[in-house]
């Protein structure tokens, strides 16, 4: 249920209670009031009919009851005059006869009435007066009825239903526009929230008005400004960070081609330190094996005893290359230290 229907139909609940509750005060100021007067009316009737008609009833002369019975008839709202004696037989009547009654005739000593029907159908209120021949008689000599229509006061009470049903349909004709000019009012809100929930804040809502629905739209304004501003703001730091990653990325990618450069060196030098070390390795079995031959040549030199003298000159010969070759030995020792010292650093 959209919003204006929501209040659209609170509206006019609210209006219903308000006319039902004004067409109660109506009734019962108005129709109340209008009531009473009608009841007066018919008991001053009957009260007067009654004081007039007194010598009448008396006397059960109905000529003499006949122009005040025709004077009440005068009056439009009064349908039909009837004078009874004490037992309750009829003196004289005027107008409809009253074909169907509530009340008693014969014996009445106050004033009473009741709802009646007449020889034609029409609903009158019949009002019986007793007629006394002192005003301080216990007793009364007769009495009088007079049948008053209903339909004045009918006609008060329909046309407190019509008041309150024209009420009823005024005010929620005044709600239904209220309600409207409201909805109007608040338009470019509505539309500018639905935009703003499909994510579009280029919009711009007309500030015109000056009343709190104009300062609330200016609110929601502001607020549309202000969030586009942000995400302006949001996508420009994006940008920047999308160029810090883009550099640090070059930079990633510089550094591990550099260390595939150093691992590609570190391998070749660690190549070259196992040939070197071979060629260590060589060298010294190869002075090994000149060492044993210069013992077993000692040892054929000394079991054969002195040789000749070119053989001695031949062995000092050999003596002074086997030492000349050990310090070269020596020198490859030293630089196989050197080497590992270097190995050492680079692991």
């Amino acid at each position: 249920m959209k919003l204006q229907s929501k209040i659209l139909l609170t509206v006019i609940c609210l209006l219903v209670l308000l006319t039902g509750a004004l067409s109660l005060v109506y009734y019962f100021l108005v129709g109340t009031k209008a009531e009473t007067e009608f009841y007066k009316r018919g008991e001053a009737a009957a009260l007067s009919l009654a004081t007039t008609g007194r010598f009448g009833v008396l006397m059960h002369d109905s000529t003499q009851l006949a122009q005040g019975m025709d004077a009440a008839l005068g009056d439009v709202e009064v349908l039909h005059v009837s004078y009874f004696d004490a037992t309750g037989n009829q003196i004289a009547q005027r107008g409809n006869s009253i074909q169907k009654s509530e009340l008693t005739l014969a014996g009445v000593k106050t004033k009473t009435h009741a709802t009646a029907v007449l020889s034609d159908d029409r609903t009158v209120e019949e009002f019986v007066q007793p007629v006394f021949m002192k005003k301080d008689d216990a007793n009364a000599i007769g009495v009088v009825r007079v049948g008053v229509s209903l339909e004045s006061l009918q006609a008060s009470r329909r046309s407190m239903i019509w008041w309150s049903f024209g009420l009823c349909i005024v005010f929620s004709l005044t709600g239904i526009g209220a309600v409207r000019l409201i909805m109007r009012l608040l338009q470019p809100l509505i539309r500018g929230v639905q935009l703003v929930s499909t994510g579009d804040l280029s919009i711009k809502l007309d500030q015109s008005g000056r009343d709190e629905v104009g300062q609330l739209i200016k609110g929601l304004d502001d607020f549309i400004g202000g969030l586009r501003q942000s995400i302006h703001d949001v996508k420009e730091e994006a940008g920047s960070v999308t160029v810090h990653t883009e550099e640090i990325l070059r930079d990633t990618q510089s550094i591990a081609k550099n260390a595939e450069d150093e691992t590609r060196r570190v391998s070749e030098v660690a190549a070259a330190v196992q040939e070197m070390s071979a060629t260590i390795a060589e060298n010294s079995r190869n002075a090994t094996t000149t060492s044993e031959t210069a013992t077993r040549s000692k040892v054929a030199a000394e079991q054969g005893g002195k040789v000749v003298e070119d053989t001695v000159a031949s062995m000092r010969d050999i003596a002074e290359v086997v030492r000349t070759f050990a310090k070269k030995v020596q020198e490859l020792g030293q630089s196989s230290e050197q080497i590992g010292e270097i190995i050492s650093v680079i692991d």
